[in-house]
């Protein structure tokens, strides 16, 4: 069996007897004060566009973005 594979364009090692993603997340910046009162907002009231943005790997950016604005 080959120690890594690629599909879908996903790379997988193989460990064991099962093949596992290579997944690598996307930088995190340090997140300030309004970019967690941002968070705060959207857990509680936009739960929706907060899970979407987290399971797309910018919700980190958009707040880091935010707190520069201000």
């Amino acid at each position: 069996m080959k120690k890594n594979i690629e599909q879908n364009g996903i790379t997988y090692e193989l460990r064991g007897e099962q093949y596992y993603p290579l997944l690598e997340l996307p930088e995190q910046k340090e997140v300030g004060k309004y970019g967690r009162l941002h968070l705060e907002y959207l857990e509680e009231y936009r739960k929706g566009r907060y899970t979407n943005l987290l399971s797309e790997g910018i919700l980190n950016q958009l707040l880091y973005e935010i707190d520069v604005d201000f």
